[in-house]
């Protein structure tokens, strides 16, 4: 049986210039560890090109090294300079004027760049990082693990493929919130769209966590759709950049450092906040550490600020940084009294695994997925209570022998590194 990704969602944010972060940071450090210990070169990587209309081979080494390539590079090396891939419109749905101007804009805005920015020469021939590829007659598995609602008709040529061959297809499943809590997360039509049509042409889910399992198992009949199994994945702990950057600003008391953006809303970082607020009344100035919150804030850090400018006594207690370099984080980990992250829902908690990997506690919130990643060894509250959040908050403030006790606690948990996660989901693609 050959295993093969389908990276085609990876492809489409390197050629769209945009970072390739979150979920596709995951899969591809995944797929990266995976191919390290393919020996056998079993593992196979394919796009869908729309230039060829058909899926083609890429060259491992170069989808590894295109992460870090100029766009210009990546688009000679794939044979892509001039294309305009096509995006799904679910967001527009009920709005078809909207949905045609939508692609009338980003029709032009691609010809204007095309015209301003001439194509450069290249050392390489076209496409020299392109490979054919085929069926063949062996059974074949394509895993689908990152963004693969923002590919157009994936599902469409998935069937079409099916209809040629042995084809299975094998979804990674992050989670499910747009589908089962809407409330709480700005609703992806893209997203439930494309999951409806996927459990069409596949019966086979991968999973990051019981909680993600029991969606899975739950929504795919209400979809039509069937599951033949559900396998579990657990994510890393390990935080892999080892090396230390200066730390942000000088903090008198120590500080408290908290993972998220304040641009999702689910990951309830006004709730903390408060909780800051009301932790200066309850330990003082003198003994309130600094409350770090270090993510992708956009447009919200002016709201921020208007918030920290009505409450002069609080501002010098909580700094707000803006997609902090990994070395950074790497040394906000390491000096950090301990992390907390108050999120109402997650497909797993990757903050709370990687405070573990640095010997740290975390004060954490007890929804969902989040007891899965170190068990026991997290301090817990419920995320809707904001009296209990401060009191799992001030406990380690001002019981620093209860701080140690608990790391002893962490150092406990059975770490897991990406090569092992990377290991696992290949044995589990590979079971019958």
């Amino acid at each position: 049986m050959r295993i093969v990704f389908d990276v085609s969602d990876v492809i489409i944010q390197i050629h769209s210039g945009n970072n390739v972060g979150g979920i596709l940071r995951v899969v591809t450090r995944l797929m990266r560890h995976a191919r390290d210990h393919d020996v056998d070169g079993r593992l196979e990587f394919i796009f869908y090109h729309p230039r060829r209309r058909a899926f083609v081979g890429i060259d491992p080494e170069f989808f590894f090294d295109a992460l870090g390539e100029r766009v210009d590079v990546v688009d000679n090396a794939l044979d892509l300079r001039g294309v305009l891939f096509s995006v799904n419109h679910a967001k527009y749905r009920k709005r078809p004027l909207r949905a045609f101007t939508h692609k009338v804009e980003r029709r032009l805005k691609h010809m204007a760049k095309l015209w301003r920015e001439p194509e450069p020469k290249m050392d390489r021939p076209k496409g020299w990082a392109l490979r054919p590829w085929d069926l063949g007659a062996e059974k074949v598995r394509v895993a689908l693990l990152g963004m693969a609602w923002n590919v157009r008709d994936q599902s469409r040529r998935l069937a079409e493929l099916q209809k040629r061959g042995d084809v299975e297809v094998v979804l990674l499943v992050h989670d499910l919130i747009p589908i089962v809590a809407p409330a709480i997360h700005e609703m992806n039509q893209q997203f439930a769209d494309w999951f409806a049509e996927v459990v069409g042409v596949t019966t086979r889910f991968l999973v990051i966590s019981d909680y993600t399992g029991q969606d899975v198992a739950a929504t795919v009949p209400k979809l039509g759709g069937r599951v033949e199994w559900i396998r579990r994945v657990p994510l890393a702990h390990e935080f892999d950049v080892s090396e230390e950057g200066p730390l942000p600003a000088e903090f008198p008391n120590g500080f408290v450092l908290s993972i998220a953006p304040l641009a999702l809303p689910r990951k309830n970082l006004w709730m903390l906040i408060k909780a800051w607020e009301k932790l200066l009344e309850r330990v003082g100035p003198e003994l309130l550490p600094t409350l770090v919150l270090a993510g992708a804030h956009g447009k919200k850090a002016r709201e921020f600020e208007e918030y920290m400018a009505a409450r002069p006594a609080l501002a010098p207690h909580v700094l707000l940084l803006e997609r902090p370099k990994d070395r950074t984080i790497t040394a906000l980990y390491r000096h950090c009294l301990f992390t907390v992250y108050p999120s109402v829902f997650e497909g797993w908690g990757l903050p709370v695994g990687e405070a573990a990997w640095f010997g740290k506690l975390c004060v954490a919130s007890n929804a969902t997925s989040i007891p899965e990643v170190v068990g026991p060894a997290a301090d817990y509250f419920d995320p809707a209570d904001l009296d209990e959040m401060v009191a799992r908050l001030e406990r380690p403030i001002r019981d620093r022998a209860y701080l140690a006790a608990r790391e002893k606690d962490v150092a406990g948990v059975e770490l897991r590194r990406w090569e092992d996660v990377a290991r696992d989901l290949v044995v589990a693609l590979e079971a019958p």
